[in-house]
C-alpha cells in the first residue's frame, strides 16, 4: 500500500486557488503529521509499519524537497530524513514552541522530551516522566502551555488533564472533566496564561481556570455527538473552533472570557482623539455560535491558519479538506470597523 503526504498552498488573491505536491511516504501508515514553525519545512510524522507480522510504531522527522515552490507535479520523494524515534503504543507527537529540534511523545503512561541534536536522543535515551496509578493511565493527548517560556506540558489521561513542569517532569495540577466523559483535544489560550478549553466525548467545549480546576468557567454545547477538536485563534482568542463526529465544523465566540471582553480599538492615542470618536460605541463579539459548516462525514481535526487569523481548515474521514474564511462582518465587528 502506497501512503502519501500531501503539501497545500493557498493562493490568497482573487481565485483562491490551491497548489498541491504529493510526497511518498515509505515508513508507513501516518496517524498525525505536525509541523515545525520554526522551520516550516521540517514535518515530524507519527507512523504505524507491519513488520514480518510485527506492528511497529514511531515518529519520523523529515525536510520536505523543494516545498518553497509548490506546484501540482507528479508524485516525489522525501528528501531527507533527520530523524527516527520508535516506541510501544505512541498515541501523540508535538514541537515544543520556538524549538527547531525538541519533541515531546506521549507513549503508554509515559511523557518522553526528546531533543534531536543531543546525544542521548539518538541512542534513545531522554528526559520521561511517568503517569502513575492502576486501570487506564494512557497519555492519549497533549498541547504545550505557550505561556511561562513553554515549560509546562498539559496531557489527556481518559477525563483527567494533568500539567507537567518539562525540566523535574512532575505533575503541577490537574482537572477532571464530569461524568467521567473521554476527553479528546486540549488547547490553552494563547493571551490568558491560566485558561484551557477541553472537548471530549459528551459533546461539549468546556473552558477552564487551572488556577481552580474544580469547575470550568464555562460550557458550550454546540455540536450532537463527540468533539474530536477544538481550537483557540491565535490572535484573537474569542475566536474558537471545533470539529466533531456529527461532521460539522463550528466557529464560535467566547468574547466573555477573552482577552478583549470589551473590544478592540485602533487608536490608543487619547490626545488625537476627537469628539465624534469619543462617542463612537465600540462593537463587542458576543458570545455563542457564529457559523456551522456541514460536512457529509466526521470530521477529526480543524486547524486554524499559523499566519493568517482569518482562515482555518478542516479535515474529514472521507479525506476531504476544507478551507473556509471568518465572516467578513465577524472580521469587521472584532476589528471595530463596523
Amino acid at each position: 500500500m502506497l501512503f502519501q503526504i500531501h503539501l497545500l498552498q493557498l493562493f490568497e488573491d482573487d481565485s483562491r486557488n490551491l497548489s498541491k505536491k504529493v510526497f511518498n511516504y515509505p515508513q508507513g501508515e501516518i496517524w498525525q503529521l505536525c509541523a515545525n514553525k520554526s522551520e516550516s519545512e521540517v514535518i515530524c510524522a507519527r507512523y504505524t509499519s507491519l513488520e514480518s507480522g510485527s506492528l511497529k510504531e514511531g515518529v519520523n522527522v523529515f525536510r520536505l524537497s523543494d516545498s518553497g515552490g509548490v506546484s501540482d507535479s507528479s508524485d516525489t520523494s522525501l528528501s531527507e530524513s533527520l530523524f527516527n524515534f520508535e516506541s510501544k503504543d505512541l498515541h501523540h507527537v508535538s514541537w515544543m514552541p520556538g524549538e527547531a529540534s525538541k519533541l515531546m511523545l506521549l507513549a503508554e503512561n509515559q511523557l518522553i522530551f526528546l531533543d534531536m541534536e543531543s546525544a542521548n536522543a539518538a541512542s534513545g535515551e531522554a528526559n520521561v516522566g511517568k503517569l502513575q496509578g492502576k486501570g487506564f493511565n494512557e497519555l492519549t493527548f497533549g498541547a504545550w502551555n505557550p505561556h511561562q517560556n513553554s515549560q509546562q506540558f498539559a496531557t489527556v489521561n481518559e477525563h483527567h488533564v494533568r500539567g507537567w513542569d518539562v525540566k523535574s517532569m512532575k505533575q503541577v495540577w490537574a482537572l477532571e472533566s464530569p461524568g467521567n466523559q473521554v476527553i479528546r483535544c486540549i488547547d490553552f489560550n494563547p493571551n490568558r496564561q491560566y485558561h484551557l478549553v477541553s472537548s471530549g466525548d459528551d459533546a461539549a467545549l468546556r473552558f477552564w481556570d487551572i488556577r481552580n480546576p474544580k469547575k470550568a468557567i464555562a460550557v458550550r454545547h454546540d455540536h450532537s455527538h463527540w468533539v474530536w477538536s477544538v481550537k483557540y485563534n491565535q490572535f484573537h482568542d474569542q475566536l474558537i473552533l471545533s470539529s466533531s463526529s456529527d461532521g460539522n465544523v463550528v466557529l464560535s465566540s467566547m468574547t466573555s472570557i477573552s482577552s478583549e471582553p470589551l473590544g478592540h480599538l485602533d487608536d490608543d492615542d487619547d490626545e488625537d482623539v476627537n469628539e465624534d470618536e469619543e462617542d463612537k460605541e465600540v462593537t463587542v463579539l458576543e458570545d455563542g455560535k457564529i457559523r456551522t459548516y456541514e460536512n457529509e462525514d466526521s470530521v477529526y481535526c480543524a486547524e486554524w491558519s499559523a499566519t493568517d487569523p482569518w482562515v482555518f481548515a478542516s479535515l474529514s474521514y472521507d479525506g476531504r479538506l476544507v478551507i473556509h474564511h471568518v465572516p467578513r462582518s465577524i472580521k469587521f465587528r472584532i476589528l471595530n470597523l463596523v
